[in-house]
């Protein structure tokens, strides 16, 4: 296996730079790198703008003054890539130890003991544990492997593949992908996981953010007719009506300095990325080596950003799905979803109002880079719920149940008592309380709890809930003798 032992690791060393980092910015997840600003054009590094306008291209991090090729320019590309890894070991044990001692030496700070190299790329296992997800849906991942180019690589302490469970993670963000391309940045991933034994089952795309830039275009140029109400939406939160829609105008000072659009799983920002990227030179020598071709005086960026369940109502369940079908997404969603135009709106022939001419230029950006042929976007079909998982779910809600309606349980038999209770006055009021349905909810949730401590759950939930004080009943003391 690629890893091998220890010493086929690098020599110790200084310890390598981990690229762009893991935690969302503001919330939004770009990466939080120094010195930038986001398109909320906040003010901490608003100083010198025209000073670094004017330095030439060495001094604002290019690696040279002659100007790089513009033959191998795109006006765009993926901003963020995330995927759902189902994973089958083919040597855990052996695989684990490797990323056990790596890790070791991550806690202990033995720089240089803390690396790997996989697939030619070198990598820093990090101390500690990852998580994902928020409240009861935590999901922890016991190794975080952080490469010299980026990639962020989440692994489970689980060798076997499991049916809904992901048990690991990748994620690339900008920087990365506006370097490497978003192509290649997958090749690494099957690489990576290549070199620790590891085999793909299957992959689940669980965010994309998509982004087009126009170098040269002031950002006023878009965010002037959307302060004046120019545009046809269909981004509303909670379906509320167009004119509640969620969004925001971004201010520096005076200066506009773009806006969002949309909530929940998609999201458009529309920003001044000269002003955002002022201060952060790698990526302003990725942009004029990759989207620029030079230091503009200014640029505007649209990204669009897709989180699973847009994915999934799209069509997309894989990055083979969204490379497919990437650009006939864009196309639709910056036709139909959100669009700018010439002039103010009729709400009941929103339809018939022409498209603005730089937005149909950022249209035809993104369409440059992801092209634009036909596909279907038929939502996936969705998997039916398995029976034991509905009966669990349905036990765990009478636990949330009796816990809020402070009625303690003494044991499984109460515990089944009360809940059918609870189960049986619902059913009536819609006509379910049958002999046949009484009979089978009794049989489902008496062999589901059979091995559980009913009692102990419902008291804990109390106390997840915050509600366990509520009541004057005597509390047993813990002997910590």
């Amino acid at each position: 296996m690629s890893p091998g032992p220890a010493a086929q690791r690098p020599a110790q060393g200084p310890q390598a730079g981990l690229g762009p980092g893991d935690t969302p910015r503001n919330g939004e997840g770009k990466e939080g790198s120094r010195g930038t600003l986001g398109p909320d054009g906040s003010p901490e590094n608003a100083a010198g703008e025209d000073a670094v306008a004017e330095l030439p291209l060495f001094d604002r991090g290019v690696s040279s003054n002659t100007p790089p090729s513009k033959t191998n320019l795109t006006t765009g590309g993926e901003d963020w890539l995330e995927l759902s890894l189902y994973l089958a070991h083919e040597s855990f044990g052996h695989t684990s130890q490797i990323l056990d001692q790596a890790r070791d030496a991550a806690e202990k700070g033995n720089q240089g003991e803390d690396e790997l190299i996989l697939a030619g790329e070198r990598f820093i296992v990090q101390s500690g544990h990852a998580t994902t997800g928020k409240g009861r849906k935590r999901i922890a991942y016991r190794w975080r492997l952080v490469g010299e180019s980026g990639l962020v690589l989440l692994l489970m302490n689980r060798g076997k593949v499991h049916k809904t469970l992901p048990n690991g993670i990748a994620r690339a963000t900008s920087l990365q992908l506006m370097r490497d391309g978003a192509d290649d940045v997958y090749r690494l991933v099957l690489r990576v996981l290549a070199a620790l034994n590891i085999r793909l089952v299957r992959e689940k795309l669980t965010r994309v953010d998509a982004a087009a830039d126009l170098p040269g275009v002031d950002v006023e140029t878009l965010s002037r007719p959307y302060r004046e109400g120019r545009f046809v939406a269909r981004a509303r939160k909670n379906g509320d009506h167009v004119t509640e829609l969620c969004h925001g105008e971004h201010r520096f000072g005076r200066r506009s300095t773009g806006f969002d659009v949309g909530a929940g799983d998609i999201r458009m920002r529309i920003y001044d990325k000269v002003l955002e990227v002022l201060l952060d030179y790698d990526k302003i020598e990725a942009l004029v080596a990759r989207r620029w071709g030079d230091w503009p005086k200014c640029a505007t960026r649209v990204e669009i950003q897709l989180r699973r369940e847009a994915l999934k109502r799209l069509g997309v369940d894989s990055w083979a799905d969204w490379r497919s079908k990437r650009g006939r997404i864009l196309a639709e969603l910056t036709a139909n979803w959100f669009r700018l135009v010439e002039e103010t709106i009729d709400p009941k022939h929103a339809n018939r109002a022409a498209t603005l001419p730089a937005w149909n230029a950022v249209r035809a950006a993104f369409e440059s880079w992801a092209g634009n042929e036909p596909a279907e976007l038929e939502p996936l079909p969705t998997t039916a719920a398995r029976p034991e998982h509905l009966i669990k779910q349905a036990v765990g809600v009478l636990v949330s149940a009796l816990a809020r309606m402070d009625r303690p349980v003494d044991s499984n038999e109460d515990f089944i008592h009360e809940g059918m209770s609870i189960l049986l006055d619902e059913a009536e009021t819609k006509g379910l309380a049958t002999d046949e349905f009484t009979d089978a909810a009794f049989e489902a949730i008496r062999k589901e709890v059979v091995d559980r401590d009913m009692a102990k759950e419902v008291s804990r939930r109390t106390v997840e809930l915050g509600i366990g004080r509520r009541t004057g009943r005597p509390r047993k003391e813990v002997n910590h003798e």
